[in-house]
C-alpha cells in the first residue's frame, strides 16, 4: 500500500503544474452537485462546507491532503455559487395558464421571426386586477406585425397588449431538457402571444443601465434588419445571425441543412468569429503604424494593436449578444492579447481554464447548457490536441508545405472538434453528422477568408452607411457555404438520428476526456477507459420507456416490439411527439392507433372505451371512459386512466390516473423482467424553486344539502338552447365517476368532465 501511494505521489509532483487546470472542474462538480439534488438545501450549507474544508486544509501539513482539501473547497465554492445564483433570481415563474389579459410593460428587447417578432418584456403590470400573480419579465410572440408597428416596437417603448400567457413548459420525459430551470435564469416568468393591435405609451423612464442596454439591443435589430434588407432570403437571415446574433428569421430548411452537413457551429458566434474580428483588427493597425517609420519607431506597434483588437472583440462580442460561446471566446482572446501586451504566450489550456472559471462563478446555470458544454469540450480538445501535435510536427518549407499545413489544421480541427462535441450532441440532440469534415473543408476557409473579413468591414462602415457593398460581399460568400450545407446534407446518410445516451454515460465520457487532456504524463491514458465505458456501455444500455404519458393526458406512446414509435393521436401535442421520437433515435413518423377494435401486430387492440397493450408477459390498458374501469383494473397488470380513478383496482401492480398526470407531469414505465418501473418528470426534478407545481383545486364553500344530509351536485347535459343547463340533483356518493366537481368556478358545486372525449 505504502508503495502505491508513493507512486501516486511522485506522478502528482510531476503533475503539479496541471493542478490549477482542474480548479474550474472541481467548481463544475460543486454546481452539478446543486442541480442534481431532488430538494432545496440549506442557504448556508455550501459556505459551511467550504469553510470547514479551508480549515482543515490550513491545519494538515502534507502537500497531498493540502490538495484534496482544496479540492473539496473547490467543490463546496461551486455549491455556494450555484445557491446564491438561485437565491439571486428574482423572477416569479406563472404557475398556470391565463385567459386573455391586458398589460402593459417597457420592450426590453426585440428578436424578428419568420412569422413576425418575439418581445422581451420587463416591468410588466396588468392593466386590471388579475387572479394570479403576473410575472414582472415575459416573452411575448407577435404574429403578423406591419411596417409601422416594426418601427414602434423598439427598445425602451412603453406598450400595452392584450395577451395569453403560459407557464415554461416543463420537461418532455423524465431527465430531458428542463426549459422551467432555463426560463428562471433567464428571468422570464411567462411566454404568451399577443391578440389584436399594439398600442404604444411613450418611452419609460429608464436608468443609464437601462439605457445602454436597450441602445444595444436597439443597434443588433438595425443591423440585422439591415443584412435582411441588402440580401433577402436565407443568406440575408444568415448574415444577420453572423453580425448579431438574431437567428429568428433563418428558414427552418436552411437551418435543418447546415445541422445535417454539421456547419451549424458557424451559426454560434464563437472562437472563429472572435478571433478572426480581433485578429483582423490586430494586423490593420499594427499595419498602419509600421507604414509610419517615425511613428513605428516611437511606439510598440503590436501592443497599440492588442488594445484596439480587444476594444474590437468586445464590442462585436456585445453585438452577439454575449451568449455563453461568445464570452468564452472573448474571454479567451482578451486573455491571449493581454498575454501579448505582457510578452507571455496566450492560447494555452491555462486561458481556457481562466474562462471557465469566470463564466461558472457568474452564470454557474450556464454548466446544464448544451452551449457551455459543446463550446468547451470542442476548445479543451482542440488546445490539448495541438500542444501534443506541436511537439511532434516538423516545421516545413515553402508555399506548398504551408498549403498543406493549412489544409491539414482544417482537417484536424474538424476531427478533433466534432469527436469531441459528438457525445453531448447524441445526449442533448441525438442527432449527429456524418459528412461534417466535407462540409468544414468547404465552409471554413470560406467563412474565414470571405464571410467573417467582409462581416467586420460592414460592421465598421455601418457607422457612416458604407456597408452596402461589403454586406453584400458576405451575403454572396454566405449562399455559397448554404450551396455547399444544401449539397452534403442531400448526400444518403448525411444525418443520422441515434438514441439518447444515459446521463451517467455521458459523465463519464467528459470524465475520461478531462483526464485525458488536462494531465501531461503518461498517466493520462486511464482517461481512454472511462470514455470506452461510456460509449460502449452507454450505447448499449436500452433506456427508452416502453410507454410514455403526456402530462395533460393529450397522447399516449408505446414503443412497438419492432422498434417503432405509435402515438394514440396525430392531432395534438405534435411538438412532445416529436420531442420523443427524437429521444428514441426514430427519423420515421410514429403511426397513429386503430380505434376500429381490430388487434393490430403489435399488440395493441383499441376501442372508443381504451386500448390494451400486451408485451413482455404485462398487459397495459389505457382507459379513456370512467364506466370501463372496473373491467380493465380486473384484466390488466399495469392501468393508465386518462380519467380519475375512484374505484379499487386491488389487481393492478401500476396505475396512472389523470391526478398523477397533474400532479407529477409526464410519465414513463420501463417494462423490465424483474420489476416495472415509473418514472415521472416532477420526481426526477423534486421540489426546486424553478419547478412549477400543479395549483390546488379550490373547493366550494356551500354545498346544496337533501333532507337526509347528503351533499347535492348538480350534472351538467347539453342543451339545445344554451348549451348546457342543470337537469339533475343527485347525492355526490351517487354521481357517475366520470363527472367531479368544478374546481371553484360554481359555489353550488356543479359538475364536468375531467377529461375529452378519446382521440378519434
Amino acid at each position: 500500500m505504502h508503495i502505491i501511494l508513493a507512486a501516486i505521489g511522485q506522478i502528482l509532483v510531476k503533475e503539479r503544474q496541471q493542478f490549477p487546470l482542474w480548479l474550474p472542474v472541481f467548481l463544475a462538480i460543486g454546481i452539478s452537485l446543486y442541480f442534481a439534488l431532488s430538494f432545496e438545501p440549506r442557504p448556508y450549507l455550501g459556505g459551511l462546507t467550504g469553510g470547514l474544508f479551508l480549515l482543515a486544509g490550513c491545519l494538515v501539513r502534507a502537500p497531498n491532503l493540502r490538495f484534496i482539501f482544496l479540492s473539496l473547497l473547490t467543490v463546496s465554492a461551486g455549491f455556494a455559487v450555484a445557491q446564491f445564483a438561485t437565491s439571486n433570481a428574482s423572477v416569479d415563474l406563472l404557475q398556470k395558464r391565463t385567459s386573455f389579459v391586458q398589460l402593459e410593460g417597457t420592450i426590453n428587447s426585440v428578436f424578428e421571426t419568420q412569422h413576425g417578432a418575439r418581445l422581451i418584456l420587463h416591468d410588466v403590470k396588468p392593466a386590471r386586477d388579475h387572479a394570479q400573480l403576473i410575472p414582472s419579465r415575459i416573452r411575448l410572440s407577435v404574429r403578423g406585425i406591419s411596417s409601422n408597428d416594426r418601427n414602434a416596437l423598439v427598445p425602451g417603448r412603453r406598450i400595452s397588449v392584450t395577451a395569453m400567457l403560459r407557464p415554461p413548459p416543463a420537461p418532455h420525459l423524465p431527465g430531458s431538457y428542463d426549459f422551467q430551470r432555463r426560463a428562471y435564469f433567464a428571468d422570464i416568468g411567462a411566454y404568451g402571444f399577443a391578440i389584436g393591435d399594439i398600442e404604444t405609451r411613450g418611452i419609460a423612464e429608464r436608468g443609464i443601465d437601462d439605457r445602454f442596454t436597450q441602445f444595444v439591443h436597439a443597434l443588433r435589430a438595425d443591423i440585422a434588419a439591415r443584412a435582411r434588407m441588402i440580401a433577402p432570403g436565407p443568406s440575408g437571415a444568415v448574415a444577420a445571425a453572423l453580425l448579431t446574433g438574431h437567428r429568428g428569421t433563418i428558414p427552418k430548411d436552411t437551418l435543418s441543412h447546415m445541422r445535417d452537413a454539421g456547419i451549424a457551429h458557424l451559426l454560434a458566434i464563437s472562437g472563429l468569429h472572435i478571433g478572426l474580428a480581433a485578429g483582423t483588427m490586430f494586423a490593420f493597425v499594427r499595419i498602419i503604424i509600421l507604414l509610419m517609420p517615425r511613428l513605428g519607431q516611437r511606439l510598440n506597434a503590436k501592443k497599440i494593436a492588442s488594445l484596439a483588437a480587444i476594444l474590437v472583440a468586445f464590442c462585436y462580442a456585445l453585438l452577439a449578444g454575449l451568449t455563453v460561446p461568445t464570452e468564452r471566446a472573448f474571454l479567451m482572446t482578451g486573455l491571449m492579447l493581454v498575454g501579448v501586451l505582457i510578452d507571455r504566450r496566450g492560447i494555452t489550456l491555462r486561458s481556457v481554464a481562466w474562462a471557465a472559471g469566470i463564466i461558472l462563478v457568474f452564470d454557474p446555470s450556464s454548466l446544464i447548457e448544451p452551449g457551455f458544454q459543446m463550446s468547451f469540450s470542442a476548445v479543451i480538445c482542440l488546445v490539448s490536441g495541438y500542444e501534443w501535435l506541436s511537439k511532434r510536427r516538423e516545421p516545413g518549407r515553402g508555399w506548398l508545405a504551408r498549403v498543406w499545413r493549412y489544409i491539414a489544421g482544417v482537417m484536424m480541427t474538424s476531427i478533433i472538434a466534432g469527436a469531441a462535441t459528438a457525445p453531448f450532441a447524441i445526449f442533448h440532440f441525438q442527432h449527429v453528422a456524418a459528412f461534417g469534415l466535407i462540409a468544414n473543408m468547404i465552409a471554413v476557409p470560406l467563412a474565414a477568408f470571405w464571410v467573417i473579413p467582409a462581416g467586420l468591414m460592414a460592421l465598421v462602415l455601418y457607422t457612416v452607411g458604407w456597408d452596402y457593398g461589403p454586406m453584400l460581399a458576405m451575403s454572396q460568400g454566405i449562399a455559397l457555404i448554404l450551396d455547399v450545407a444544401a449539397w452534403v446534407a442531400d448526400i444518403p446518410g448525411a444525418a443520422l438520428d441515434v438514441p439518447s445516451m444515459p446521463l451517467w454515460a455521458m459523465v463519464s465520457i467528459a470524465l475520461g476526456g478531462l483526464w485525458l487532456c488536462l494531465w501531461r504524463t503518461r498517466m493520462r491514458m486511464f482517461g481512454v477507459l472511462p470514455i470506452l465505458m461510456g460509449l460502449t456501455l452507454g450505447s448499449a444500455s436500452n433506456h427508452r420507456p416502453d410507454m410514455i404519458i403526456d402530462g395533460r393526458g393529450r397522447v399516449v406512446a408505446i414503443q412497438t416490439q419492432d422498434g417503432t414509435m405509435s402515438i394514440s393521436t396525430h392531432r395534438r401535442a405534435r411538438f412532445t411527439v416529436d420531442a420523443w421520437r427524437r429521444h428514441s433515435g426514430l427519423n420515421s413518423e410514429p403511426d397513429s392507433w386503430d380505434f376500429s377494435g381490430k388487434a393490430i401486430h403489435t399488440g395493441l387492440r383499441c376501442d372508443i372505451h381504451g386500448c390494451r397493450y400486451k408485451t413482455r408477459d404485462q398487459t397495459i390498458t389505457v382507459s379513456f371512459d370512467e364506466s370501463t374501469l372496473i373491467e380493465d383494473c380486473n384484466k390488466s397488470d399495469i392501468i393508465v386512466a386518462l380519467v380519475p380513478i375512484r374505484v379499487s383496482c386491488a389487481g393492478v401492480s401500476k396505475k396512472v390516473d389523470w391526478f398523477d398526470l397533474w400532479r407529477h407531469g409526464t410519465h414513463a414505465i420501463y417494462i423490465q423482467p424483474e420489476k416495472t418501473i415509473i418514472r415521472t418528470v416532477n420526481q426526477v426534478r423534486g421540489d426546486r424553486p424553478w419547478v412549477v407545481k400543479p395549483p390546488p383545486i379550490p373547493w366550494p364553500q356551500k354545498q346544496p344539502v337533501s333532507n337526509s344530509g347528503k351533499v347535492l351536485l348538480k350534472r351538467l347535459e347539453p342543451s339545445p338552447d344554451r348549451g348546457r343547463k342543470f337537469v339533475s340533483q343527485i347525492p355526490y356518493s351517487q354521481a357517475p365517476t366520470r363527472w367531479s366537481r368544478r374546481d371553484g368556478a360554481n359555489a353550488s358545486g356543479s359538475l364536468r368532465r375531467h377529461r375529452p372525449a378519446p382521440p378519434q
